[in-house]
C-alpha cells in the first residue's frame, strides 16, 4: 500500500508547485479590480516600505499597501470606479495625488519614481491597450454609459453582447417549459453559458439558458463577457460566462428616471396583419410603455449608502398566426400582454478601514401571455407564464493584511414559474394548423437556493493565489 501512498504525494506536490509557477498569472477578480506598481529611485534602483494609499472618490474608503525589497506594491478586490492614488517614502516625502479609473476584472499599473517629489513615470492611460501580454482570455466589456445610451427592445441589458461579433443571437424555437437562450457563445449550446451578478450564481436551474432573476438595465454597472481561456475560477461552461456587478449609491447624492413606449392608436396594423381575419373588438397595432427611476446617495458620508430603484413594464403585443383553427377559420391574430415589475435596493458599509458589507435586496414580477403563438401554432396551443423572483445577497470584504483578502458571499433566493396552457382539451397537429392544448398542458415549479461562498486572495510578490 505504500506505493499508491508515495504516488499520490508526489502529485499533490506536483499539483502544489504548478499551482505556484503558474499563479503569477492569475487574473481571478469575480467583481473587483487591481492596481500594481512600483516605487522605484530616479536611478531605477527600487524603493522598499513605501506606503501606497488608494481612496474610492464615490465611498471615501481608504486601502494601503507596502512596497517589498523589490519595490512592488499591488491592491486585489478593489471595487470599481474612480480612485486617487499617492505613494509615501520612508523619508516622509509624498507624491501628487494621482486619480485612476478601475473596470470590473481589469488590472492597472501605476509606477512611482521618488525624487525631489514623487512622479508617476507611467500616467493611467485613456485607452486600453488593443492587446493585453499578460491576459490569454478572450472578453467583451459593456459599462453603465453604454447601456444607458443605446436603445433596446424590452430594456433586457444582456442583448447589448450581440455587438460582440464572435457572440451569436440564439436561434428562436419552440417554447416548452424552457427559457430561451440569450446568446450562443463559441458554437456551444445556449445551455452551456454561465451566468454571475455580483459573484453569485444566477443561473437559471431548470433549463440552464438563462439568467435566474432580471435585473434592470438601471441597477448594472458593467458587465464582462468571457468568450474564451477564462480563469479557472469561473468555469462550469463551455460557452460563455456573463459576469454583471451592480449599481452603488456614493457620496454624492443622485438619481433619474425615464418614460418610453407607444400607443396603438399610433401605429399601424401594416398589410399582413390587415390581410387576416379580423378578430372581433381587438386592437391590431402593438402599444408599449416602459418607466422607472433610481436614486443613490449617502446614508452617512463615507460609511454607508443606498442605490434603489424601480422599473415597470406594459405590453400589449400583436401575434399573428395562418393557422386553421377549431372553428375552421384560417389566421388571425392576438393582444399578447406582458408586464413586469421589477425592485432594486443596495446598501454598502464602510465597518471601519479593513471590513466592507454590501446587501442587497431584488424582487421581480412579470407575465407573459401568447406565447408559442404564430404561424400555424393558434392562440389555443399557446401558454401563459407568471414568473417570480427574490433574492437576499451579501458579501463581505475583510482586508486582513495589505496582501491577504477575504471576500464572504451568501445569497438567499426563491424563484417561481408557472406556465399554463390555453386549452385543456387534447391537442390536435395537422399542416394546416395547430389546436388544443400542446404537448406540455401545465408547469408549477418552485426553487429555493442557498450560496455560501469564500475567496481568500493572497499576494506574495509578483505571484497572486486565490482559494
Amino acid at each position: 500500500m505504500r506505493a499508491p501512498t508515495l504516488l499520490r504525494s508526489r502529485l499533490w506536490g506536483l499539483a502544489l508547485a504548478g499551482l505556484l509557477l503558474w499563479s503569477g498569472h492569475v487574473w481571478s477578480q469575480t467583481t473587483s479590480s487591481s492596481l500594481r506598481g512600483t516605487v522605484r529611485t530616479p536611478g531605477g534602483s527600487p524603493v522598499a516600505d513605501a506606503v501606497v494609499q488608494a481612496r474610492s472618490d464615490s465611498t471615501g474608503v481608504v486601502r494601503s499597501a507596502i512596497t517589498d525589497r523589490m519595490g512592488r506594491y499591488k491592491f486585489d478586490q478593489l471595487s470599481t470606479g474612480t480612485w486617487t492614488v499617492l505613494a509615501r517614502l520612508p523619508d516622509g516625502q509624498t507624491s501628487k495625488a494621482r486619480k485612476v479609473t478601475l473596470r470590473l476584472q481589469e488590472t492597472v499599473t501605476l509606477d512611482f519614481t521618488a525624487e525631489t517629489a514623487l512622479t508617476e513615470v507611467v500616467p493611467v492611460r485613456a485607452e486600453t491597450p488593443l492587446v493585453d501580454p499578460r491576459r490569454s482570455g478572450g472578453e467583451f466589456r459593456v459599462g453603465s454609459r453604454q447601456v444607458d445610451a443605446l436603445p433596446l427592445s424590452g430594456r433586457v441589458a444582456t442583448d447589448l453582447a450581440l455587438l460582440d461579433s464572435s457572440i451569436l443571437e440564439a436561434a428562436p424555437g419552440n417554447f416548452y417549459g424552457e427559457r430561451g437562450s440569450v446568446f450562443i457563445v463559441n458554437g456551444q449550446s445556449g445551455r452551456s453559458n454561465s451566468f454571475l451578478v455580483d459573484g453569485l450564481d444566477n443561473n437559471d436551474q431548470f433549463s440552464g439558458t438563462t439568467l435566474n432573476a432580471f435585473f434592470s438595465e438601471q441597477v448594472i454597472k458593467e458587465f464582462v463577457l468571457q468568450n474564451r481561456q477564462y480563469s479557472a475560477e469561473f468555469g462550469r461552461a463551455s460557452g460563455g460566462v456573463l459576469n454583471i456587478i451592480t449599481q452603488r449609491g456614493g457620496n454624492e447624492t443622485s438619481g433619474g428616471g425615464f418614460v418610453q413606449g407607444t400607443a396603438s392608436r399610433w401605429n399601424d396594423a401594416g398589410e399582413f396583419i390587415s390581410s387576416l381575419p379580423p378578430p372581433d373588438g381587438l386592437q391590431d397595432s402593438p402599444s408599449r410603455i416602459q418607466t422607472g427611476f433610481n436614486v443613490g446617495g449617502p446614508l452617512s458620508k463615507d460609511r454607508a449608502f443606498y442605490f434603489l430603484a424601480y422599473e415597470h413594464q406594459d405590453f400589449d403585443d400583436i401575434v399573428p398566426f395562418t393557422g386553421v383553427g377549431r372553428d375552421g377559420v384560417a389566421g388571425g391574430w392576438i393582444v399578447a400582454p406582458a408586464k413586469d415589475d421589477n425592485i432594486f435596493l443596495r446598501t454598502d458599509f464602510n465597518l471601519g478601514s479593513s471590513n466592507f458589507l454590501m446587501v442587497r435586496l431584488s424582487g421581480d414580477d412579470r407575465t407573459a401571455e401568447g406565447i408559442n403563438v404564430g404561424g400555424i401554432q393558434t392562440p389555443e396551443w399557446g401558454f401563459r407564464v407568471d414568473e417570480k423572483d427574490v433574492q437576499l445577497a451579501a458579501t463581505l470584504t475583510s482586508v486582513i493584511s495589505p496582501s491577504l483578502v477575504n471576500e464572504a458571499r451568501l445569497l438567499i433566493g426563491t424563484s417561481e414559474f408557472d406556465q399554463t396552457s390555453n386549452s385543456d382539451r387534447p391537442g390536435v397537429e395537422r399542416l394546416s394548423g395547430k389546436f388544443g392544448g400542446s404537448q406540455i398542458n401545465r408547469q408549477l415549479r418552485e426553487e429555493d437556493r442557498f450560496q455560501l461562498v469564500d475567496n481568500l486572495t493572497l499576494t506574495t510578490g509578483s505571484h497572486t493565489l486565490k482559494f
